[in-house]
């Protein structure tokens, strides 16, 4: 974890010393544009807090990863679902966005240390959404395959 952040100061040229604080198991990364990402230190947390938003309403998702070497993405992509998809909003944000019909939506990642690579997730609520087309429904129910006959 320390690692994934010295390479993130230093793509970005700033010091974390005073822009990262670790909270309990996860940590908040905060730096240029007011960015705010919690990255989660254990598996068994990141998937923990994972089905706790599932369960509030969360069902939609998608994911990827970032290599280590990729620390530059980081900012980036939180800079671009903050834009786009509203993942900084307060709860107030959120109310009036659920209100007016909109998907609310949290971003949250999960460093692994094993292969050095961070791997986020974009759960999104029921409403409008910027990419609709490429989220997946985590309470859809699909058929095995040995339940088909021939």
């Amino acid at each position: 974890m320390a690692e994934f952040i010295k390479t993130l100061g230093k793509t970005l040229g700033i010091s974390f010393n005073r822009h990262c604080k670790i909270v309990y198991s996860y940590m908040t990364v905060t730096a240029l544009l007011k960015i705010n990402m919690v990255v989660f230190k254990f598996k068994t947390q990141f998937l923990h807090h994972l089905e706790m938003l599932v369960s509030r309403g969360y069902r939609y998702w998608f994911s990827g990863k970032i290599f280590t070497n990729e620390a530059h993405k980081v900012i980036a992509l939180q800079t671009k679902f903050a834009t786009q998809c509203s993942t900084d909003a307060t709860e107030n944000q959120r109310y009036r966005r659920r209100k007016k019909g909109l998907a609310n939506s949290q971003l949250r990642a999960w460093y692994d240390e094993k292969n050095k690579q961070l791997l986020w997730i974009l759960l999104a609520t029921d409403g409008i959404h910027v990419y609709a087309e490429q989220l997946q429904d985590s309470q859809k129910k699909e058929k095995p395959y040995h339940s088909h006959r021939l």
